[in-house]
């Protein structure tokens, strides 16, 4: 009996070994499973704070664009208004351009009728010119004739107001 029990023992200690180290085979490998799965969380979490970082940082520039944007469309706003005045001043001009030009051709097409107009002013002007001269000169010859009338008559008034002696 004694044998018997050793050899049970025997049996009983090979099993032991033989569920000791399945047991600790799967010990290694829930191991080996716990620290790659610690690893991949490590990354895990090293990989979300960097996209946690770059959100962030997409999130300021985003921020940023948004306020460049709203900057950009009200500069654009003050350009159209700025663009639809000066437009508006342009067309007005251009009206007036085309109605001084209109207005330019009229005086170059009326220049030649002022110049014949003129040049017949000028000669009216000649003509009554010279007939100013010729009644100026008949007028000093009618004073001198008047003067040398006069100048008979205060003769004779004279003579004729002396007694005769």
């Amino acid at each position: 009996m004694n044998r018997v029990l050793n050899i049970f023992n025997l049996l009983g200690i090979c099993a032991l070994v033989a569920l000791c180290a399945i047991q600790w085979n799967r010990d290694r490998d829930s191991h080996t499973q716990i620290i790659a799965l610690q690893t991949t969380n490590q990354q895990h979490e090293q990989t979300i704070q960097q996209q946690t970082q770059a959100i962030r940082g997409q999130q300021a520039d985003l921020d940023d664009f948004r306020n460049r944007l709203m900057r950009a469309n009200d500069e654009l706003q003050k350009v159209q208004s700025q663009l639809a005045t000066v437009t508006q001043e342009r067309d007005r001009l251009a009206n007036q351009n085309k109605l001084l030009a209109a207005e330019r051709d009229e005086y170059k097409a009326a220049i030649p009728k002022w110049s014949a107009a003129l040049a017949a002013r000028d000669g009216l002007i000649k003509q009554a010119s010279g007939q100013i001269i010729q009644l100026a000169q008949q007028r000093n010859e009618a004073i001198v004739r008047f003067n040398y009338l006069v100048a008979k008559y205060n003769a004779l008034a004279i003579r004729a107001s002396k007694p005769s002696s």
